[in-house]
């Protein structure tokens, strides 16, 4: 019969990773937000669409107008920093996370994987207790309190495990492994790099990154958990998420992941580097004394240096007593997220077909830079009185919503309600909308994604999404 020894869950560790976890998660995130204004994305985003997407069961979640939405990003930059001080970590978290998130469902046109981890790590932030460490909180605890239990490492590792692991199973394709697709595209087009441009163009070059990219994202959780393997694992972390950064406008992923990835090592690690920066700073100044003819290191009686730099005293801890104490609800609401983590990107398999072709279950599922798509849609507005008229859908949209609804069935049956709204408020009597709908997905000829005869604003028909 196996036994869970519930001591090792609860069982002190260094709070030092958490909060540099913590900090580098705000900093990147003040960044973002400042750079995310800078651009007038907040303006195009969210402003100047007549339309927004909205997530199924959320509609009432829109725009603020000019101020409000303005005023929503200013209150995540403020959040970000409150986090990367650590000022109120948990509530600074919890604000992010509710502002991040209301963001980020106003419109499904702007979804991003990387936004969705956005979301969850602030998630996290709220539950773990990540501010006894390099926060504002923390100045008043002692030694003896800067700790946190291994429960909260280890969730965090989870879920960025998960998130690895998750893309790199959705790359388990023949699109992607046999093909090079759709790398071979996205490589060719960075053809005009110097130096490395006409390498980029090759097979060679598609093939490898593809099965480098599988292999990475299906093994990287596992050779970050070794400790023999770690420090390479973080290496390729680093080199993997600086090469995407360079060769891909996906903004400030890569750098979250290279930070999310430190949860992995030691839970002192961000003491033991400045441990070393302070030795490597006395023994500077001990061979510049020397130099200088004057000696000033300090020996223990066996004549060996020593260093006044105190370790992490962790108080003694009885396992379920810490339970007993009333801290269960942290560890319940880890293990529901995960929970949560685990079945939703599986969700995409109770469909039947490809999913990167019909897309249901593809969002929130860490299927991360997976497909290459292209579409285009035309409408057919069909009135009680018979008549019908052509509708083309840039006359109501932004050209990222254009763009990005074009291939996405449920985005195409969204605009077609729209349209036929609109036109019941201008006096038309509209009894069905049609769309032709051509998908091409990977470089392939287009084909029809849907079929040309469903009308969009009635009940939905089976087979009205056609199969790959």
């Amino acid at each position: 019969m196996m036994v869970i020894d519930w001591r090792r869950a609860f069982a002190p560790r260094d709070a030092a990773s958490l909060g540099a976890f913590r900090m580098f998660f705000g900093l990147l995130m003040a960044v973002a937000i400042i750079r995310f204004a800078s651009m007038g994305w907040i303006k195009a985003l969210y402003l100047d669409p007549a339309y927004h997407f909205s997530y199924w069961g959320l509609t009432w979640i829109r725009p603020l107008g000019t101020p409000g939405t303005y005023g929503l990003f200013a209150g995540i930059g403020l959040a970000a920093l409150g986090l990367a001080v650590g000022w109120r970590p948990r509530l600074m978290a919890l604000v992010f996370c509710l502002l991040f998130g209301y963001v980020e469902l106003i419109d499904k046109a702007t979804y991003l994987n990387h936004y969705y981890f956005i979301t969850v790590a602030s998630l996290w932030l709220c539950i773990l207790p990540a501010g006894k460490a390099y926060a504002v909180s923390s100045r008043t605890l002692g030694p003896e309190e800067r700790w946190v239990p291994a429960w909260s490492l280890w969730a965090l590792r989870a879920q960025v495990g998960l998130v690895y692991f998750f893309a790199g199973i959705a790359k388990a394709n023949s699109d992607w492994l046999w093909h090079a697709q759709p790398l071979r595209i996205w490589l060719n087009a960075r053809s005009d790099l110097p130096f490395a441009g006409p390498f980029l163009s090759t097979s060679l070059a598609a093939y490898g990154a593809s099965w480098a990219g599988f292999c990475f994202d299906t093994t990287a959780p596992f050779f970050l958990l070794w400790r023999r393997t770690r420090p390479y694992a973080f290496v390729c972390v680093v080199l993997f998420h600086a090469a995407t950064s360079i060769l891909f406008p996906i903004g400030m992923f890569p750098w979250i992941m290279i930070a999310s990835a430190t949860v992995f090592f030691e839970p002192d690690w961000p003491r033991r580097l400045g441990w070393f920066w302070i030795r490597m700073r006395h023994a500077t100044r001990g061979i510049v004394s020397i130099l200088r003819g004057r000696p000033s290191f300090t020996t223990n009686p066996t004549g060996a240096v020593t260093a006044a730099i105190p370790g992490p005293r962790l108080a003694p801890f009885a396992g379920l007593s810490f339970a007993a104490r009333g801290y269960l609800l942290a560890p319940a609401a880890a293990v529901m997220l995960l929970i949560w983590q685990v079945a939703v990107p599986m969700r995409s398999h109770l469909y039947p077909g490809d999913a990167a072709w019909h897309e249901q279950g593809f969002r929130f599922s860490w299927r991360v830079m997976l497909v290459e798509k292209l579409g285009d849609v035309q409408y057919r507005v069909e009135d009680a009185d018979g008549s019908h008229t052509q509708v083309d859908p840039a006359a109501y949209l932004t050209p990222l919503q254009n763009r990005m609804m074009a291939y996405a069935p449920d985005m195409i049956r969204q605009c077609a309600v729209w349209i036929a709204e609109d036109m019941r408020r201008r006096g038309r009597r509209p009894v069905a909308v049609y769309a032709d709908a051509r998908v091409t997905l990977n470089g392939r000829p287009s084909r029809a994604l849907l079929d040309p005869s469903a009308n969009l604003i009635g009940k939905a028909s089976p087979g009205w999404i056609k199969e790959y």
